[in-house]
């Protein structure tokens, strides 16, 4: 039987990467300062890193999968560079509005904030729920964690900032915490044993 380990499940866009709307080249791809630092101190605690991203542009016909892929092969080599690694990648590629059938249907629930993704990296990997977390910079990364019975942080990072101001009154969650930046969430993580 496998061990199993603490996982921080993490936003791709605006929390690994800046914000750059839809990612239709792998070159618009830029980490966030301290992003692969942040993932690399995950590593070494033995915590699981899984991103967990809605890639909607697949769907709405503005990047191919090919393109996507290509977009995370170029993450990870930026990872690399900085001893990072992620122990997972989850993407739903749905949207409801999809002009294409095959990316217009969610029954696994996938698409944010549906539970699918984590569910998914439950069945695969050697993930403990119960000490795992969230870290997101939109109020549906934390719904998709609370979904999941886990803690959800919010970065100010992406869109994080401006869904903090401009948007709480109308938010249905609250973060369990709200932090400037991947980095200092990790912090948070690792301190919270």
């Amino acid at each position: 039987m496998r061990s199993l380990k603490p996982c921080v499940f993490l936003d791709r866009d605006g929390t690994i990467n800046r914000e750059a709307g839809y990612i239709n080249h792998p070159d618009r791809l830029e980490l966030v300062d301290g992003a692969a630092e942040a993932i690399c101190r995950l590593n070494n605690a033995d915590y699981l890193a899984v991103v967990v991203s809605n890639q909607a542009g697949v769907a709405r016909g503005y990047f191919t999968e090919e393109v996507l892929n290509q977009t995370t092969e170029h993450m990870l080599r930026l990872l690399r560079k900085q001893s990072a690694h992620l122990d997972g990648i989850y993407y739903a590629l749905t949207h409801p509005s999809s002009n294409l059938e095959a990316y217009r249907d969610d029954p696994d629930q996938l698409r944010k904030p549906g539970p699918g993704m984590i569910r998914r990296a439950q069945a695969e990997l050697p993930i403990d729920i119960s000490r795992s977390w969230m870290i997101g910079d939109r109020h549906q990364d934390i719904v998709f964690a609370h979904k999941a019975g886990i803690p959800g942080l919010l970065v100010q990072t992406g869109y994080g900032l401006g869904e903090y101001v401009h948007q709480r009154d109308t938010w249905t969650e609250e973060p369990d915490k709200v932090l400037r930046h991947v980095g200092e969430a990790v912090d948070y993580i690792l301190s919270s044993g």
